[in-house]
């Protein structure tokens, strides 16, 4: 006799996924500023500086989004096939 899960892992929605992102590169970055205005820069070159070793940030945005869902929808996948 198989057993169901007791729960089920909550789905995000793509507006949940995208601001989960948005927080973690807010992190990122800020601790980058961080790091930069304890080394002697004013905040506003550090933010500059941070942005550019970042890199393309509107990308990144798109292909962190990307790959969480991707691996969200993954996992649904392995669940469904678990029961």
């Amino acid at each position: 006799m198989g057993h169901r899960r007791a729960f089920r892992l909550r789905s995000r929605s793509e507006d949940e996924v995208r601001a989960e992102v948005e927080e973690e590169l807010r992190y990122h970055l800020e601790r980058c500023i961080e790091e930069l205005v304890a080394r002697g820069w004013t905040r506003t070159e550090a933010e500059a500086e941070a942005v550019r070793q970042f890199g393309d940030l509107d990308e990144t945005r798109i292909y962190c989004a990307r790959e969480s869902m991707r691996a969200k929808s993954e996992e649904r996948r392995t669940m469904w096939w678990d029961d």
